[in-house]
């Protein structure tokens, strides 16, 4: 491998390649209805959602600043990183663009950033390395920087920024072709220069980063053996399949075409999508290409009749949605019109869903459970969904008595009420109501923690009380509701807990005037609902209740 530490020196060199078109956009019929879901907001600007291996998910915002937030909406009030000493963000394309988290990041905890950087009134694109505070793993050193990329940005706008560990383990980087309009440079097709490219690292040994030896252009002269793939206008985001190793680039076209671009998990690399000398299938400017070689056309189009700016795009592979397995998910900036794409027999279809209610998406990121999260330019989270399935907890209660962990370790700790139950196997037994917590050993080192309370276990039925009460309407569709119970049957402290399918504790309710005034439901979905009716001498009486 040829070492390097930072590099600024860009060559010249011109070279070219030709295609064979071959985009498949047959419409799928009967798409699932699709939803998003809030999880979060107050993050103005985001430009990634991504996850570092445990149950925390990490947000940039393209001023400079890193957050930190969970699942369930909670974000952290300190930041994880705030560089906005250094970021340059002036203008809707540069700032903080890329962040990720090397495969073993949790024994090994450095991470990376792309920004874009001014200097003597000179933009550049910077790469960089940073370790975790010492003191705190949820908080990046920011004095730790190293800088191990640095290159000329000729104009404010495509500046790529993308940053993804491939299956491989190398750290794979998206350039935009250096801007203004129509590439004219035509830097994307000059393999010297390392914009309008994804480039491919090694970041394993440190200072600095190797490049791999089969990189495609290791031996051609003056090519710079970084690249991976070029012709490339603006890739803002690209996706590695976390099933397959697949490689999806959502790459921004100029002034008609939008395109999505697949590479197999087994591409040798040096890959030519085909920019400036084409948008999308269609000949945009072949006055410095050369007819005789090889383009790829992208897997998908669409013309700016339907969009500006196509946003990509995440694989689900979560437990959840199984309508959705597979499908690469993506969206355009303008039209906030969804699609999906997938493969199946080697033939390409295209699903179509709507705007689901907002637009101006910038990122899809996912969490350690393989779910999908889009944020807004406005600064709310969201989490895509299927209406017609319900969302799988990293913990689930089934058959009264059971918890199964859906993320697979090679290690499993349990808590109940804090106290070690002993047990290290994905699905455990249990006999008794409360918190219980599960730690899960990823083989890549992580550990990912997360909890549920459980209020009713099946094996105790014996336990709870056979006090009669009603909810009424039962099924319902609004908050608002009446206990129906004998008279004098509770004690001023009484309450209802409402349980979901799955035992999660949705909500507790005061039961008032002893269930003489009515009670609100106010964070039901429709679905099937247990309630249990307790006061201070334990749990009277069990129900079941259904929100339409």
């Amino acid at each position: 491998m040829k070492k390097f530490s930072l590099l600024a020196v860009l060559l010249t060199i011109c070279s070219a390649t030709f295609t064979v078109p071959g985009v498949a956009q047959e419409l799928g019929d009967d798409p699932p209805p699709l939803e998003l879901v809030e999880v979060a907001s107050n993050l103005s600007a985001p430009t990634v959602i991504t996850n570092a291996g445990d149950e925390r998910m990490f947000i940039v915002l393209q001023p400079g600043v890193i957050k930190i937030f969970y699942r369930n909406g909670l974000v952290q009030s300190e930041d994880f990183l705030d560089i906005q000493d250094r970021v340059y963000s002036q203008g809707s394309e540069r700032g903080l663009l890329g962040l990720a988290f090397p495969p073993d990041f949790c024994t090994n905890p450095y991470f990376y950033v792309n920004y874009t950087y001014r200097e003597f009134n000179t933009d550049y694109t910077r790469v960089s390395r940073f370790s975790i505070d010492e003191n705190n793993s949820n908080k990046g050193d920011e004095s730790s920087e190293e800088v191990l990329l640095q290159f000329i940005q000729p104009y404010p706008n495509h500046n790529g920024g993308h940053l993804e560990f491939g299956p491989d383990g190398y750290l794979y980087i998206a350039t935009g072709d250096g801007g203004l309009g129509g590439d004219p440079g035509n830097r994307s097709q000059n393999l010297s220069m390392l914009l309008g490219k994804i480039l491919r690292i090694d970041v394993s040994s440190q200072p600095g980063y190797e490049v791999p030896e089969d990189n495609p252009f290791v031996s051609t002269e003056e090519a710079r053996d970084e690249i991976w793939a070029y012709g490339l206008r603006n890739p803002w985001k690209f996706a590695f399949d976390s099933e397959t190793g697949d490689l999806y680039i959502a790459d921004v076209g100029q002034n008609n075409w939008e395109e999505v671009n697949f590479e197999p998990a087994d591409s040798p690399g040096g890959v030519n999508y085909g920019w400036r000398c084409y948008e999308g299938t269609h000949v945009y400017d072949f006055s410095e290409c050369d007819s005789s070689t090889v383009f790829e056309m992208p897997v998908f189009e669409y013309s700016h009749q339907n969009g500006c700016s196509v946003t990509g795009g995440r694989i689900y592979r979560g437990p959840s949605f199984e309508s959705m397995t597979g499908h690469y998910f993506f969206t355009d900036l303008c039209s906030g019109l969804f699609r999906s794409i997938t493969r199946v027999g080697g033939e390409w279809t295209v699903l179509e869903y709507g705007s689901l209610g907002t637009t101006s998406i910038t990122t899809f990121g996912e969490d350690v459970w393989g779910e999908i999260y889009v944020a807004a330019g406005s600064g709310v989270v969201y989490r895509l969904e299927d209406q017609d399935d319900e969302l799988v907890e990293p913990i689930q209660f089934t058959d009264g008595n059971t918890l199964t962990s859906m993320l697979e370790g090679s290690e499993y700790h349990w808590e109940l009420n804090g106290d070690d139950l002993g047990q290290d196997e994905q699905s455990i037994t249990i006999t008794e109501s409360g918190s219980y917590s599960l730690t899960v050993v990823t083989d890549s080192g992580c550990e990912v923690y997360y909890e549920i309370d459980i209020g009713i276990v099946g094996t105790r039925d014996s336990e709870i009380g056979k006090l009669d009460f009603q909810l009424y309407p039962n099924p319902g569709k609004d908050a608002e509701m009446r206990v129906v119970l004998a008279e004098g049957a509770v004690q001023a402290d009484a309450y209802l807990e409402f349980f979901d399918a799955s035992g999660r504790l949705v909500e507790s309710v005061p039961l008032v005037s002893g269930g003489d005034s009515p009670i609100r439901f106010s964070n039901a979905s429709p679905g099937f609902y247990v309630v249990k009716l307790s006061d201070g001498r334990g749990v009277l009486g069990v129900a079941k209740y259904i929100r339409e």
